[in-house]
Order: C-alpha cells, then structure tokens, then sequence
C-alpha cells in the first residue's frame, strides 16, 4: 500500500510481464496515480485492471501527480489521417475561455467544436469530419486552432475518405 510514491522492483525473466492493480485509495482532487516503468513509460491506473509491459523492465515508481497540467498544450489528432472520426486533446493549466475551430486550407471556418469557459485539466473532442450546418467535408488537409486569451496553437490534420 503506497500513500503517496513509492519504488518497485522487479525480478521477471519472461518476455511479457502482467501488471495487475487495484487502486484503494483515492489520489485526491486533481491528482492521479502514474506507474512510471524504467524505460520512461507511463501507465495512468483508475480503479482495478492490468497491464502487460516488456518483460526486460527492472523496476517501476509509483507516484501521485497533479492532473492540472503545467503549461498550455494543443495535441496532435489521433487517429491521422482519420476517417470518420479524431479526436483533439488540449491542457489548460488555468481555467480558460477558449476556441477551438476547424479550417479548410484557404482559411474557411468549417466549424467550431469548443467556445466558452473550460475548467483546468485534461481535455479532448471529437470532430466528426462535418461542417457547422452537419454536411461531411471533403477529403483532404483541414487545420485546427485553440486559441485563449494568452495562447494560440494550431495543428494540422488529414481526412480521407
């Protein structure tokens, strides 16, 4: 039982090794518990469930960490290209009122999946490759923007049908 943090060492000689946890006690508001492997890897453990790493690992940290995140950050899409549907993930280290849109490449707002106040955290939607009256777009190469009132980042994407 680990209250805070804590080292696990491992004594595997398989190719896989299973992890199999149950989280009894709660991380608290805005934190969470991340299993740390040696190689850098980071497995974020909700509740009871496994995991299934590489065998060659020597140890693992447990540690509970703030799930407000530090900075602003715009993610890649995931899937991409994709078809029919990605999704966006964005972090807000401070409560916000932002935007999120789609563009065409010769700058046509195509759609608006975010506007208003977004609490701090961890946050993704999903754009299901329509415009703003739900008509499907073309196949192609659309940007999206986050945009608050002290950052901006934009990012490409691919839809093909």
């Amino acid at each position: 039982m680990v209250e805070t943090s804590g080292a696990i060492e491992i004594m595997n000689n398989t190719q896989d090794l299973s992890i199999s946890y149950s989280v009894s006690i709660n991380a608290g508001n805005n934190m969470r518990w991340i299993l740390v492997s040696s190689e850098g890897n980071e497995y974020e453990l909700k509740g009871s469930g496994n995991i299934v790493v590489d065998g060659n690992m020597n140890h693992f940290t447990l540690n509970k960490v703030s799930s407000i995140p530090t900075e602003f950050a715009l993610s890649q899409n995931f899937p991409n290209p994709f078809n029919p549907t990605t999704s966006i993930s964005y972090s807000l280290p401070e409560n916000s009122d932002l935007s999120i849109n789609i563009y065409s490449l010769t700058g046509q707002k195509i759609i608006e999946l975010v506007e208003g106040h977004v609490k701090a955290g961890i946050h993704t939607v999903t754009w299901n490759g329509m415009n703003h009256v739900g008509v499907p777009v073309s196949s192609g190469v659309y940007i999206y923007m986050l945009q608050s009132d002290s950052f901006t980042a934009v990012k490409k994407m691919i839809l093909i049908k």
